[in-house]
C-alpha cells in the first residue's frame, strides 16, 4: 500500500489550476515528511521558522527538546504522526489544514475524466449513479467528469472495486445457466421483468454484502453474459 497525502491547489491565482491535485506519496509517513521537505525547500520556504512560528504559537515549543537537524529542521517534523504531515502539506501547499486528506491505495494510477466515463458506461452506470455507489456528491462527480477538477488518488482502487464485484456478478449468473444442474433460460421465467430480476439479484448481493445496485448495472450483467459466455438470457 502506498500513503497519500493530497489537497487541491485552491490557491493557484490562474482558475485553471484551482482543480490541480496536489500529491505528497511514500511507503511510509517518514518518506513523506521528506517529500514535502523536499518540495518545501523547492519552493523556498524556510519551514524552521514557519514551523517555528506554528509550535510557539500552539504552545507545543520547548526549547530544552528543540534540536535540529543539520538542514535546519525541527525535531518535531521528524517525528513523523498524520496530524503534523497534514498541517505541514498544508504550509508547503498554501491550503488550510483541514483541505489536506490522506488515503492509503493499492494502485497510484489517477483516473482521468474520460476513463471515469468509460467505466461508468462498462458497468452500465449513469453518472448520478456512480456518484452513489462510491458515496460521493453529484456535484463532486460532475467536476470530476468535466474535469474542472483532478480526480482523487484513492479513485482507481474505488472503481476496481466495482468492476470486480460486477465480474463476480457475471460469474454467479453464468453459472446458474451452465454445467451440471444449470436453470433453464428465463429464470424465474421468461415473462419476468427487469424488476424482477432486480429482486433476484439484490437477493445474491445481499448475501456478498454488496448494496443494492441500479437496473442498468443488472442490464449491464445480463449483457456480459451473453457477449462474454455466449449464454443466450
Amino acid at each position: 500500500m502506498t500513503i497519500v497525502f493530497y489537497a487541491y491547489n485552491t490557491a493557484a491565482s490562474d482558475p485553471k489550476q484551482r482543480g490541480e491535485l496536489l500529491l505528497s506519496i511514500g511507503d511510509t509517513l517518514e518518506d513523506v515528511r521528506d517529500d514535502l521537505i523536499w518540495e518545501g525547500e523547492g519552493r523556498e520556504l524556510n519551514l524552521s521558522d514557519e514551523w517555528y512560528d506554528w509550535m510557539y504559537a500552539s504552545k507545543q515549543y520547548d526549547e530544552e527538546y528543540f534540536i535540529e537537524d543539520p538542514r535546519g529542521i525541527p525535531v518535531e517534523i521528524r517525528e513523523a504522526t498524520t496530524e503534523l504531515l497534514r498541517k505541514l502539506a498544508a504550509k508547503v501547499w498554501g491550503v488550510h489544514p483541514n483541505h489536506v486528506a490522506m488515503c492509503e491505495v493499492e494502485s497510484l494510477k489517477i483516473v482521468s475524466a474520460p476513463t471515469l466515463v468509460a467505466t461508468a458506461h462498462h458497468l452500465g452506470m449513469g453518472i448520478k449513479e456512480l456518484a452513489e455507489a462510491l458515496d460521493v456528491r453529484r456535484d463532486t462527480m460532475r467536476t470530476w467528469v468535466t474535469a474542472r477538477r483532478d480526480t482523487p488518488p484513492w479513485l482507481r482502487d474505488e472503481l476496481d472495486k466495482l468492476i470486480t464485484e460486477q465480474n463476480k456478478a457475471v460469474e454467479w449468473v453464468s453459472s446458474r445457466y451452465s454445467g451440471e444442474g444449470a436453470v433453464r433460460p428465463g429464470y424465474p421465467n421468461q415473462d419476468d421483468t427487469w424488476e424482477d430480476w432486480m429482486y433476484v439479484f439484490n437477493g445474491y448481493l445481499g448475501t456478498t454484502h454488496i448494496p443494492a445496485r441500479p437496473i442498468g448495472w443488472v442490464k449491464r450483467v445480463m449483457q456480459r453474459v451473453t457477449v462474454e459466455k455466449g449464454i443466450v438470457l
